[in-house]
């Protein structure tokens, strides 16, 4: 199921190229042949955005941390769906955070009840799992996106949005990110853990300039920054696929199996 014999020939082709730099500290935003490879898949979702804009974590869950450290501090409010993914919350927690539930239905967040938390708790950050959300599966129709993000602006709420699911789609059409409704108020949160390998640990995260600018000073006391070597060698992987957006291929190589 795993793509071995991909990874290992790119992996190979990278070190060809590159050489012991392969081995070496990089750069912490990201190595900038994957940071432009990856701009395809975010168009894609309706993530339009630029170098300035983005960078490249470890993993999904180290991209998180990363934003949680720069934006939290004891005592603010994360608002969260109910259920939510529990790691996250327990990353939030770690930072002091004060973790509110806002109520649900079959479309996920209620924006009345989201609208009703804004008001209660001024300032808050809202946590967001829009498609094939976690621990639900469920996947926020384009319209309850809408009024998702006309909440958030209005309250001027700044929303992460983990998309980390988004290509695990077997059937039926993409539906765009909830950035794309609000690209202002949204950080955009994406891996390819889920749809390449895990042990990659390449996550991809989109959020205005100054944002990144709080995130990139942090970065170097958490890891250093992400591993140079999956990050070299991924953008092979990708011509040497065929695709741009080579990371779908595994969802493909599942589909056959799935009764999803």
């Amino acid at each position: 199921m795993l793509p071995v014999e991909l990874v290992e020939s790119a992996t190979r082709a990278a070190f060809e190229r590159y050489g012991s730099a392969l081995l070496q500290y990089g750069e912490p935003q990201g190595f900038a042949p994957f940071l432009k490879a990856s701009e395809t898949l975010l168009n894609a979702r309706g993530v339009e955005c630029d170098e300035n804009q983005t960078f490249v974590s470890t993993g999904g869950s180290g991209g998180l941390n990363n934003i949680a450290m720069a934006i939290l501090e004891p005592g603010r409010t994360v608002l969260v769906e109910r259920p939510t993914y529990t790691p996250a919350m327990a990353v939030f927690r770690g930072y002091g955070a004060n973790v509110v539930e806002v109520d649900t239905d079959q479309d996920g967040l209620r924006p009345e009840a989201l609208a009703d938390k804004s008001v209660r708790y001024p300032g808050a950050v809202l946590y967001v799992l829009p498609t094939f959300q976690n621990p639900t599966g469920r996947t926020m129709p384009a319209d309850r996106r809408a009024d998702i993000a006309e909440v958030i602006r209005r309250f001027g709420t700044l929303a992460i949005e983990d998309d980390v699911y988004a290509d695990l789609r077997f059937r039926g059409e993409p539906v765009r990110s909830l950035y794309s409704h609000a690209p202002d108020n949204v950080v955009y949160l994406t891996s390819m853990s889920k749809t390449v390998a895990p042990a990659l640990r390449l996550g991809i995260a989109t959020m205005p300039p100054k944002l990144l600018d709080a995130v990139l000073r942090l970065k170097p006391g958490i890891d250093m920054q992400t591993s140079t070597l999956p990050r070299r060698s991924v953008p092979r992987s990708s011509a040497r696929a065929g695709s741009p957006t080579m990371w779908r291929g595994s969802s493909r190589r599942m589909a056959p199996n799935s009764a999803c």
